[in-house]
């Protein structure tokens, strides 16, 4: 069996992190929608904050969120899910729920 660079990389973050990187929960991550529920949601969440950046522009959001533009953009990249702590983070910074509005 041969294993590409990027898929020893996500393996072994998964045994090191006991999870998935959200980048392989999507074909194409965060354009496209996710395999579960759960990612999907993430996504959304993602995509409200990139709209956010976006708008806003990073030297804003940053100071306002208390997260630095690594990290946010780590989430656009599909290299790490956000915490809830940056969730609650981003919303009061933002004033705005980033969290999904949809029925469990």
């Amino acid at each position: 069996m041969v294993i590409s660079a990027n898929g020893l990389a996500d393996f072994l973050i998964e045994r090191w992190t006991g999870r998935v990187p959200p980048s392989i929960t999507s074909n194409d991550w965060p354009n496209e929608n996710c395999f579960t529920e759960e990612a999907e949601r993430v996504r959304l969440v993602v995509l409200r904050v990139k709209t956010a950046v976006d708008d806003l522009g990073v030297d804003e959001v940053g100071p306002r969120t208390g997260i630095p533009a690594t990290e946010m953009q780590s989430w656009v990249d599909g290299r790490r899910w956000p915490t809830q702590l940056e969730l609650a983070q981003l919303e009061l910074g933002l004033g705005n729920r980033v969290w999904t509005r949809s029925p469990v």
